[in-house]
């Protein structure tokens, strides 16, 4: 059974321990170790240009040397894009109202019609 403690005393000490966290950038860091160790930059800049690599075995227990595939060559050509320029920003138009302001019982309205002529279109909802 636990001690009893005096009233207003915790078990443990509060507050973040020293040295406790992830570490800031570890995976980062740990990646960038793991693509240099094992010229993963080189692997993708060949795949990228389509230089052969042996990837086929025969019947025979002939290693046949191929090109890789198209969809590879792109996936290896976005990866270094991605990595060496960033990946591409995304944006997104809308408009926005003035955020104090709450609709009106015209605006619910109009919108829960657009709503529903948008279900009655697909079939979610049987026009009357």
């Amino acid at each position: 059974m636990p001690a009893k403690l005096k009233h207003g005393v915790t078990g443990a000490a509060g507050g973040k321990r020293e040295g406790s966290g992830r570490k800031p950038d570890w995976f980062r860091e740990a990646c960038q170790k793991a693509l240099e160790d094992a010229k993963g930059l080189e692997f993708m800049r060949d795949v990228a240009a389509g230089k052969e690599f042996p990837q086929l075995a025969t019947g025979e227990g002939e290693v046949l040397e191929l090109p890789p595939p198209l969809k590879d060559r792109r996936a290896a050509v976005e990866w270094l894009a991605d990595r060496g320029y960033g990946k591409a920003e995304q944006t997104v138009d809308m408009t926005v109202k003035d955020a104090t302001q709450r609709p009106t019982k015209d605006d619910i309205e109009s919108a829960l019609a657009s709503v529903r002529d948008a279900l009655k279109r697909v079939g979610v909802v049987k026009a009357e």
